[in-house]
């Protein structure tokens, strides 16, 4: 049977020209036997659901087949490897993301991370243009609403604690129009090293531009090497189109 390790993403690295998933241990990760396996690496490559999480942003669910897996630490000549069997591995992870990660929050949260929603209405429940199964997958606190020209806004804040860099905070605005056509936007801000809070300085009607004429209208402020965006950078540290 398959084992399945779940990481968010920061921990997962996609190369797009050789399809090779490289996927960082996160630290104080120790095994029964008592061998510290954190800051070791696996390299495998990507099958369609790893690649299409890594497209969402969100946690990288990594299938790890059976038998052992292969850890490497180092680079170059100076390489060690291990091997390590892949459910060992799995609960090791999950065992020390559950001792670092934010517990879900009360959906009827209001978003005061800079967002204008404008005229929509809020909802009770998610949408079914948005997949809560993948949703839920991830701590944070979500607010939805009906657009005025028949779209669907989802509002997200996450928080997450990374053993290496500490408190780290995302914001996220995702939509999709009544014709289907998406367009997200987001920023992701590390408190534990003393960023700004993450903000979106922008509005629904933004996004609904962004996402005219085009299925996948995804916009990743803190991505430099998208070419898609079109985000400028405020003096507060947040973002806006």
């Amino acid at each position: 049977m398959e084992t399945t390790l779940t990481v968010p993403r920061a921990f997962a690295s996609l190369d797009p020209s050789s399809g090779v998933l490289l996927v960082g241990i996160p630290k104080g990760v120790v095994l029964s036997d008592g061998r510290d396996v954190g800051g070791w690496s696996l390299a495998k490559p990507a099958d369609a659901r790893e690649r299409a999480d890594w497209m969402e942003s969100g946690d990288v669910r990594v299938t790890l087949g059976v038998g052992d897996v292969r850890l490497e630490k180092g680079s170059g000549d100076d390489v060690e490897t291990v091997a390590v069997a892949a459910g060992e591995l799995v609960d090791a992870v999950a065992a020390r993301f559950a001792d670092v990660r934010r517990p879900v929050v009360d959906t009827r949260w209001t978003p005061d991370f800079g967002f204008d929603v404008g005229d929509s209405i809020r909802l009770d429940r998610c949408p079914e243009c948005f997949d809560p199964d993948r949703v839920d997958r991830g701590s944070g606190r979500r607010a939805y609403y009906a657009t005025p020209d028949g779209g669907s806004l989802r509002l997200t804040e996450r928080f997450w604690f990374d053993p290496n860099l500490g408190d780290f905070q995302e914001a996220c605005a995702d939509y999709v129009s009544a014709a289907g056509m998406r367009a997200e936007a987001r920023d992701t801000s590390c408190v534990g090293m003393g960023e700004p809070p993450a903000r979106l300085d922008m509005g629904v009607a933004d996004l609904a531009v962004a996402a005219s004429g085009t299925a996948c209208g995804g916009l990743d402020p803190t991505d430099l090497a998208d070419p898609s965006n079109i985000a400028g950078t405020t003096a507060d540290g947040g973002f806006t189109l």
